[in-house]
């Protein structure tokens, strides 16, 4: 299997465990409530940046259609600001991006 079409697989796997994680809170004051799934959904937007900065410049050129530098700054910004971090911010990226990042991964493949 490709390089990137692995980091790809690995990405869907942290953006499902997000969407699971918005589905248990039915907003931002239930998600900035439950500790465990506010600090762990950082983590994950963390490795999914990681995984996107391994990509092939070829990949990423090829799928224009994903904001790649975003999801790349996104996770310096948590590697380097993690004490500073905006989780509104973080929660509406879970709530409005990732569902669109989830479609786009998939299409990827199909």
């Amino acid at each position: 299997m490709n390089p990137d079409h692995i980091l790809v697989l690995q990405m869907r796997g942290h953006v499902d465990i997000l969407i699971d994680y918005v589905a248990q809170c039915d907003n931002y004051d239930d998600y900035k409530a439950n500790e465990p799934v506010c600090s762990a959904s950082v983590l994950h937007l963390l490795q999914i940046g990681e995984l996107a900065n391994g990509l092939s410049e070829d990949f990423r050129n090829h799928n224009k259609d994903i904001p790649w530098k975003s999801i790349v700054g996104l996770r310096n910004i948590i590697a380097h600001h993690y004490g500073d971090l905006n989780y509104k911010r973080i929660w509406e990226i879970m709530f409005t991006e990732i569902p669109r990042f989830s479609y786009w991964l998939k299409e990827i493949f199909i």
